[in-house]
């Protein structure tokens, strides 16, 4: 077999501009510079996107400018770019589509979903896409129906299918909210290049390789405790698989869980803000958990969080997370996980949503009305006042 590389990436979430700050939107796009910097680098034969270059399927002109200078860099160095969408670059609605389209059209990267056979081909790899089908009811409504209309045919010396969704696996996602079992996936494939799970996982199935590189930058705090990265993969004439994961330099998160039980909200404030004087980092997004059991007659609320993040000087930004509890509440039974919160509030929405809209536009419904509910938890007005914007342009066009 003749000896080849490729470079696999997921979850870039170009344009995100987490808190509401410019340099954090600056920061997602500087980590996929970087990955273009190492790539030509690496001199790999193509490049593979799992899904979500970009955090929404109308970037704006500044984000869709620099995504094309920099997939114009790797068109000119002769490294064909193979991608899928994801569930944030791609929209069911028919106006929208996803941005990978148009770029596909330039010449600037291979949108395999758009493609016959929905595949990429050379003498010595085949490549096949599966888009994304953003529910797992979607998924299991019309997953079927596209390998109909491409089905995959993994007869080249080397197999790769590129997919965004969560599989079902202990060691990847809970079975309960999975999109998708490992055995719904096409046999025959010698390495399954996943996005959607945000973290770096290397599996061996069934004799195959099953990978997810992790996002390029931090989307959540949960997130900071693993380097970002992508993965570099050389097959070599022997037909073994060499893997490494080639990490990238992003911004700092450091994470501060303090217990303040019985102390009062005044109490709980001044000393968060003497935590945040010492602990802070010139240029780091510090993340403060607040922890324990207020005493009786308090609020959570009443925790002075704006005055907590005022007091950095060093920090780029510092993210309260209040988890403090009134007296009493904690002998109540716990509260859900956030996964199984999330799981709930969706079933709830397409139920009340699918009657006067259908299964299609219930599930786009009911995953806005979800988006829209946690960016109000974490006070982002500013995102929420832009997505409805974006849906009553979309309704009006």
């Amino acid at each position: 077999m003749k000896p080849f590389s490729f470079v696999h990436v997921a979850d870039v979430h170009l344009g995100y501009a987490q808190y509401n700050l410019e340099e954090r939107r600056r920061d997602f796009s500087e980590a996929f510079r970087q990955v273009v910097d190492l790539t030509l680098e690496l001199k790999p034969n193509f490049m593979i996107i799992a899904g979500d270059l970009f955090d929404d399927p109308r970037p704006g002109n500044v984000i869709l400018s620099f995504s094309v200078q920099q997939l114009k860099r790797l068109k000119d160095a002769n490294i064909p770019v193979l991608a899928t969408n994801g569930s944030h670059d791609y929209s069911p609605n028919v106006l929208t589509g996803t941005i990978l389209a148009p770029l596909d059209e330039a010449g600037l990267l291979h949108f395999l979903p758009r493609h016959e056979g929905a595949s990429w081909g050379s003498d010595y790899c085949y490549v096949y896409g599966i888009r994304n089908f953003r529910t797992k009811l979607a998924l299991e409504r019309e997953l079927q129906r596209y390998y109909e209309e491409h089905p995959p045919k993994a007869e080249s010396p080397f197999n790769i299918c590129v997919f965004h969704q969560s599989v079902d696996h202990p060691e990847v996602f809970p079975s309960a909210y999975a999109e998708m079992k490992f055995n719904q996936l096409p046999a025959g494939f010698q390495y399954y290049a996943a996005g959607n799970v945000h973290k770096p996982i290397r599996l061996e199935i069934s004799g195959s390789l099953l990978a997810y590189p992790g996002p390029t930058e931090t989307t959540s705090y949960a997130e900071a405790e693993f380097k970002k990265g992508f993965y570099f993969v050389e097959l070599t004439q022997d037909n073994i698989v060499n893997s490494q994961r080639i990490p990238l330099e992003t911004r700092e998160f450091s994470i501060l869980r303090k217990d303040f039980s019985a102390l009062e909200p005044v109490k709980v404030t001044e000393e968060a803000r003497s935590i945040v004087a010492q602990s802070e980092k010139e240029g780091e997004v510090l993340v403060l958990i607040l922890k324990g059991i207020l005493p009786k007659g308090f609020r959570g609320f009443d925790v002075d969080q704006s005055s907590i993040q005022s007091t950095a000087s060093k920090a780029l930004y510092v993210h309260v997370i209040n988890k403090m509890q009134e007296a009493g509440l904690e002998e109540k039974i716990p509260l859900p996980s956030q996964a199984d919160l999330r799981g709930r509030a969706k079933t709830y929405f397409l139920e009340v949503l699918k009657e006067n809209y259908g299964e299609d536009g219930a599930n786009s419904l009911a995953q806005a009305l979800i988006h829209f509910v946690e960016l109000l938890k974490a006070g982002d007005l500013k995102s929420v006042k832009e997505k409805i914007e974006e849906v009553l342009r979309a309704e009006a066009e």
